[in-house]
């Protein structure tokens, strides 16, 4: 698709997702405003156009500039991407909404949930703000190989027509491919859930098992995906798309995923502190291990896969214990 007008467009958020989605805006000639905490990122942003602490190998667009005032992506955009780790998800949104209007268009790039009052991304965008039209995007989008410029696509998901048409126009590009979807609730279910599975996926790469383990634990995730997701009134053909499966398989076999990463630092022997540690960045799948955990009890759905995964993190069940224990599930 051909971008036909050019156009600034806000994102929230400099870290390796947020600067990719930027680096993507950018590479269709729109302007790009991201905000940042971070003064060393807004420093080599607008000086040297790289991204020192998280792409310090990449060349960025000229046409990206950093900033830290919230109300000057505002001011600037009608259409703003929020790609923020989902701790603190709420508490810069609720910044957010001070300068937004009803006439601005939120895109939450962030796959995951809320801890403690279980919310998604999209709810937490429309109690947070005066927004309506929010909409999520998801996928196999491994930030590492689209900076490098392998081909890749994704899902945007909203109940407006508008959002999904804004989004494939700024966005859409012959390395990267936009497909769209109403359901706004399964996109986010799938992009909380993978991450979850890529942490039994890391696990089992750092135990050495071999094609069938990994084969099971995708599988078995799948289906639970699909089983939470039903209880929670998505679509099952949604996780059969690039936000189920396909994130699926990128984020449980990926050295790059940090839940993968994680997943194998526990086998190697690490507390769950000490994974976080050596991983250095947030890792979505902790966090949403304990939602997802408590969407299953709440619906009444059995997950051996998911409980496996909670009671190594929040339990203290040894790695060999759980593999032991989701194995002999009858």
């Amino acid at each position: 698709m051909m971008v036909k007008k050019s156009e600034t467009v806000g994102v929230i958020g400099g870290g390796s997702w947020g600067t990719t989605i930027s680096q993507l805006l950018a590479r269709n000639k729109h302007r790009v405003i991201v905000w940042t905490r971070n003064k060393e990122v807004i420093k080599s942003i607008n000086s040297e156009h790289i991204n020192k602490r998280y792409f310090p190998d990449y060349k960025l667009s000229s046409f990206i500039k950093a900033t830290d005032s919230m109300a000057e992506v505002a001011d600037n955009s009608t259409v703003i991407f929020v790609v923020v780790p989902s701790k603190v998800f709420r508490e810069i949104v609720g910044r957010l909404g001070n300068f937004v209007t009803g006439e601005h268009i939120l895109i939450s790039a962030t796959k995951g949930v809320e801890e403690k009052t279980y919310r998604t991304m999209s709810a937490i965008l429309k109690e947070e703000t005066p927004v309506k039209k929010v909409g999520v995007i998801s996928g196999p989008n491994i930030a590492e190989e689209i900076m490098q410029g392998h081909p890749s696509a994704t899902i945007v998901a909203s109940r407006f027509d508008r959002v999904i048409t804004k989004v494939k126009s700024l966005l859409n590009h012959r390395l990267f491919n936009i497909y769209s979807s109403y359901d706004v609730i399964g996109v986010e279910i799938a992009g909380a859930f993978k991450n979850v599975v890529a942490i039994a996926s890391g696990i089992a790469h750092g135990m050495s098992f071999g094609v069938n383990t990994f084969s099971y634990l995708m599988t078995e995730g799948l289906q639970e995906m699909n089983l939470l997701g039903k209880a929670m009134g998505a679509k099952p053909e949604t996780f059969i798309t690039l936000a189920g499966i396909g994130d699926l398989i990128a984020t449980c076999t990926s050295q790059y995923s940090r839940n993968f990463r994680f997943g194998k630092a526990l086998a190697e022997g690490l507390r769950v502190d000490e994974a976080l540690e050596k991983i250095n960045q947030t890792v979505e799948g902790i966090y949403a291990t304990e939602v997802m955990f408590e969407y299953s009890r709440m619906h009444g759905v059995a997950l051996p896969l998911l409980k496996a995964a909670h009671n190594v993190i929040y339990g203290g069940v040894s790695v060999d214990k759980a593999i032991e224990r989701l194995i002999n599930v009858s």
